[in-house]
């Protein structure tokens, strides 16, 4: 069974992790330069981080280890930025499947 953040993607990014988003995913990509600034609304949330949807059609993962401000205790997970909240990172990573990474900037905690 997939974890319900897989749901919540799917239901913001219907066709996520399709063959016609992947077709999609060059032109996208090529639109993004690695260290620019991107701003998302949080969609979803998971035990390593959080998911952000930036206009681009794609969801954008904010892991943990990137995230500032989130304690290291068993509760982490409350310390997440809310579902419909707005955040900000740099782009960091982006891969060849469609995957975009950021870290949080500082000024957004």
């Amino acid at each position: 069974m997939d974890p319900a953040w897989r749901d919540d993607l799917r239901a913001r990014f219907s066709d996520w992790e399709t063959e016609a988003a992947l077709a999609r995913w060059p032109e996208v990509r090529a639109s993004l330069t690695p260290g620019q600034t991107l701003s998302g609304e949080v969609v979803a949330h998971a035990h390593f981080g959080i998911w952000l949807d930036a206009g681009l059609g794609f969801p954008v993962l904010l892991l943990i280890t990137r995230m500032t401000g989130i304690p290291k205790s068993p509760d982490y997970r409350e310390s997440y930025p809310a579902i419909g909240s707005t955040v900000e990172g740099r782009l960091v990573a982006l891969g060849s499947r469609g995957e975009i990474g950021i870290t949080q900037l500082e000024s957004d905690r």
